[in-house]
């Protein structure tokens, strides 16, 4: 019972902190009524309460701005036909400076009436599917089924004209926009279908819809047939959606993994290897004595992960916080800058400046009492400070791998999640091996001794360490505009880094702490080769290569003194760009590509030579954004897309020059001044696509209709390719 106890509380503790995510928003409330108008034609009313400062967005909203409210009426045409347009009581109307439209929605009460008529008997319930948006300083989508039930329906009230009396009094039957509606007749059953088809044609798409959601005005058969039409996107839509999730689920997979894999490489390091046979011994010699042993070495990996784990949870608990809060830290200077430091002292450290020791900022009084209470207290508590101490005292080795892993998640937007996904993984890495040594202790002969191989690794570890600092250092750079550290230097300096390794491993120049022996093994001269070869790899990078396996480190090919270069490959260098003139406000970039970084002037051009457009929302210091530019915009197949049909508007969200006055506007959603462009792109980006990741495409039409489902990062030139045809196609067919 003990056991089972003990088993009870480390499961309950550690699926405490997960309880704490599970808060769930409904700031609006629906609710359904009927009211029987004759025997065959109904009123059906959707009511609804918002909570305070939330909006719901009309369905005739403007479609430069919010995503509208949009209802799918179930067997419509079938068991009944739809008179007219849903009618909306108690709308709002406001103009938003960030999308430039005047906005419809609703701040407290919702009321929406459809009337129909039935075209079969003994209908008794009719479903209708809403969608839509609520907002406040973020944006919610809303998805719900409601059902009215005829069966409870209440009379009509109707005024002494004879004239059905409304919300307002007195009113004729009107459409949303006050025009005069004309019922359809009873024996009309075939116009009422056509009716129901415009209506379905033209209400707008609903999220993750390709269609448009601007109105397309039909009649008859052609109605029928772009109702066929629009679901027939869906479906594509849909699969596109699949596509996207597909993919946010390889990165978040592809966090954990790399970060399982620092994990296990900081086993490695100098500051823990030589504890594994100690900790296992412990714990093997605890399973003779009272058969404890195995269960304490899964609770000392279990401390492990969830210390690290726990270290990530304040980013999901504090509130308020902006939706671009890891963007916006990943693109502070001062943040870089101290990424700059942390990464090149550690470095160093590695390298045997003992003096610059990262253990230091640890202090040594928490070591020592963590140490000491896994002495003095017993069972459960102590293995909990067994497994402190071990993360305390290997800071210096776990430190590093740390940083860039924070570094990567923060770089690549990942938020919250992402970062937890990526602190259990580097929990697990380092722990597994503990509890399964102490499970199967015999493998511990098949390790190799502690000795200057440990050495060898640290300092090379270092190297890398100096490396990645300079990375945080040019995205202080870009950030700024300074061109201080442009694509020549950056190369020129992790040249000589990687060229330094190679010495190093090949024994040509040795550090502090290294032995005299001069004989080198088998595997140290293979990644002597290998640090080598990837020198020689990045030399032609100095005059113009794009360096394709490393395109998320240095800076853009443009950030450069001269960026068309000498070595240029194919598709991606200066001479392949077209010779035309240039159009203003944009520049000829990527090989060819027409290319703006303002969205009126962008806008504006597409209109002018009829061609779609996509929005490149991406960062200067953006990892994933400068992978898609140099892998996937350099396929012939799409760079040709974009080249021939597509005006791209790139949009910096990290971009810190100010607005002119003229544009500076107050924020309807976070209240606050927006005087930066990065944050101008940033919460349209939000709040108009519901994005914070970088980078994210959106294929619009010149009037500003979406054209197909946004995509994210995507490392697969094929999908990128029948994304664009889908929305080149869909604009054709518009």
């Amino acid at each position: 019972m003990k056991l089972l106890r003990t088993i009870g509380l480390v499961v309950f503790l550690w699926l405490l902190p997960s309880k704490s995510f599970a808060q769930i928003q409904d700031p609006v409330k629906f609710r359904t009524s009927v009211e029987k108008v004759d025997d065959k034609t109904y009123d059906l009313i959707i009511s609804g309460d918002l909570e305070p400062e939330w909006h719901l967005y009309s369905q005739f909203n403007d479609p430069g701005g919010s995503n509208p409210v949009v209802l799918t009426w179930k067997n419509a045409g079938k068991d009944y036909a739809l008179i007219g347009k849903t009618e909306e009581f108690g709308t709002e109307k406001k103009y938003n400076d960030i999308f430039k439209v005047t906005e419809t929605f609703w701040s407290k009460k919702v009321r929406m009436v459809q009337r129909i008529k039935l075209l079969k008997p003994g209908v008794k319930t009719i479903h209708v599917h809403l969608e839509g948006q609520v907002c406040k300083e973020a944006c919610i989508l809303v998805a719900k089924d409601l059902v009215f039930d005829l069966t409870k329906a209440v009379e009509k009230k109707q005024s002494a004209t004879g004239k059905t009396v409304g919300d307002s009094g007195d009113k004729k039957d009107v459409d949303a926009h006050g025009k005069d509606v004309k019922p359809a007749s009873e024996t009309n059953s075939t116009k009422a279908v056509a009716d129901n088809a415009v209506q379905e044609a033209n209400t707008p798409a609903p999220k993750g819809s390709a269609v448009t959601d601007s109105a397309q005005k039909t009649t008859g058969e052609s109605a029928v047939n772009m109702a066929v039409d629009t679901k027939k996107n869906a479906k594509e839509a849909k699969k596109n959606k699949i596509v996207i999730h597909e993919a946010g689920k390889k990165s978040l997979w592809w966090i954990f993994l790399m970060s399982f894999l620092g994990g296990l490489l900081a086993l490695l390091m100098p500051c823990i290897y030589p504890m594994i046979p100690l900790t296992i011994s412990f714990f093997t010699k605890q399973h003779d004595h009272t058969g404890s042993g195995k269960l304490n070495a899964t609770l000392y990996g279990l401390f492990i992960v969830g210390i690290f784990v726990i270290l990530s949870i304040p980013f999901h608990l504090i509130k308020g916080l902006s939706p671009n809060i890891f963007n916006q830290i990943s693109t502070n200077v001062w943040v870089n800058l101290f990424f700059f430091i942390i990464f090149f002292v550690f470095g160093l450290s590695f390298l045997g400046a003992s003096k610059l020791d990262p253990q230091r900022l640890i202090p040594s009084k928490w070591i020592s009492k963590s140490d000491e209470y896994s002495h003095k207290t017993s069972g459960i508590v102590a293995i909990f400070f067994m497994a402190l101490t071990l993360i305390l005292v290997s800071f210096s080795c776990t430190g590093p791998i740390l940083g860039a892993l924070l570094g990567s998640v923060l770089t690549a937007s990942g938020g919250a999640l992402a970062l937890t996904v990526g602190m259990f993984g580097f929990g697990l890495g380092l722990a597994l091996p503990f509890t399964l040594l102490a499970f199967f202790p015999s493998l511990l002969k098949s390790m190799p001794r502690s000795g200057g191989w440990l050495n060898t690794l640290k300092v090379s570890f270092g190297f890398v360490e100096i490396a990645l600092a300079f990375k945080f250092l040019s995205n202080a750079d870009l950030v700024l505009q300074l061109h201080l550290l442009e694509r020549e230097v950056f190369l020129a300096i992790w040249i000589a880094i990687f060229f330094a390794l190679s010495l190093y491993l090949f024994g040509v120049i040795k550090t502090t702490y290294d032995d005299d022996e001069r004989r080198i093994g088998v595997t140290r001269l293979m990644f002597a080769l290998l640090s080598l070869a990837f020198t020689f790899y990045m030399l032609p990078g100095l005059w113009g290569a794009p360096l394709k396996w490393i395109s998320a480190f240095p800076p853009y090919q443009q950030y450069a003194e001269s960026p068309k270069g000498l070595c240029v490959s194919s598709g991606g260098g200066a001479s392949n760009i077209i010779n035309r003139q240039v159009p203003e406000g944009a520049e000829i970039l990527h090989g060819g590509l027409t290319v703006f970084d303002d969205l009126d002037k962008g806008m504006a051009y597409a209109k002018q030579v009829n061609k779609p457009v996509m929005l490149d929302f991406t960062g200067f210091a953006c990892v994933n954004c400068r992978k898609m530019e140099n892998n996937v915009w350099t396929d012939p197949e799409v760079h040709r897309l974009m080249r021939d049909s597509l005006i791209v508007i790139s949009l910096y969200v990290d971009d810190k020059r100010e607005l002119p006055a003229e544009e500076q506007y107050i924020s309807p959603y976070s209240g606050k001044k927006i005087t930066i462009r990065g944050n101008k792109w940033a919460e349209l980006e939000i709040y108009k696509y519901k994005s914070n990741s970088q980078p994210y495409y959106v294929l619009l039409s010149p009037e500003g209709e979406l054209l197909a489902q946004p995509v994210a990062y995507l490392d697969n030139p094929v999908a990128y390719a029948e994304w664009i045809k889908q929305g080149i196609n869909r604009f054709k067919n518009h």
